[in-house]
């Protein structure tokens, strides 16, 4: 019964999720595009390709921005916490063993090594419950917090959980069966909460680092 259940949540059930998830984020980010040139034309006779790439390179770049070096731990902790989060769920070895198993790829995947692996998971839990705690105790984040934020971070928190404990044999199924829920329930929702500014951050930036550089003449980091 269980991995009756469990094969159509990895066959299925993934494939549909996916798709769902990949045409939710084309749909949010040629609504939003749209929506701003209806509303704000001026973003885009303002936008320069080259000031924009000169923002998103010095805000990738670690402690380059000025707010980065005035917050240094939170920024360290939130950095670490996004490298974790997209690195493991994409290049887990046995997240690309189960791939290859349904889809003949024609390349090689990279994979981390899995201590690395381990390691990142790890962090990201650490980091993820450090960035929770801060909403918590930090009264200005705490102020700007709501329910649906708690929520939300712990939900990106339990697939790291039940995968790291799952490889270790703990929980069995259930966790097994847990972890692969959360994250296609992750995935479905992503598109429609505050985890989409991984996607429209790079808009925002963008128009921000053409309007310094190529208007104000001016550093936006």
């Amino acid at each position: 019964m269980f991995y009756s259940i469990y094969t159509f949540l990895v066959e299925e059930a993934f494939f549909y999720v996916f798709s769902f998830f990949c045409i939710a984020i084309i749909f949010r980010l040629a609504y939003f595009t749209l929506h701003s040139l209806q509303n704000d034309p001026i973003v885009l006779k303002f936008f320069n390709l080259k000031y924009a790439l000169r923002s998103l390179i010095n805000w990738t770049i670690p402690f380059k921005a000025r707010n980065m070096r005035l917050n240094p731990i939170t920024f360290f902790v939130s950095y670490l916490f996004h490298i974790c989060i997209i690195l493991v769920p994409i290049f887990y070895s046995g997240h690309i063993f189960i791939l290859e198993e349904y889809i003949d790829l024609p390349f090689e995947p990279p994979m981390l090594p899995d201590i690395l692996s381990d390691v990142l998971t790890f962090l990201a839990l650490v980091s993820g419950i450090f960035l929770l705690l801060r909403r918590i105790i930090y009264p200005p984040a705490r102020y700007v917090s709501s329910s649906k934020d708690f929520g939300l971070l712990l939900l990106v928190l339990i697939p790291f959980l039940t995968g790291f404990l799952a490889v270790r044999g703990i929980g069995g199924d259930f966790l097994l069966f847990l972890h692969v829920l959360s994250a296609e329930l992750l995935l479905l929702i992503l598109p429609f909460t505050r985890i989409m500014h991984m996607f429209l951050g790079l808009f925002s930036r963008s128009y921000t680092g053409s309007e310094f550089g190529a208007i104000r003449h001016a550093k936006d980091w």
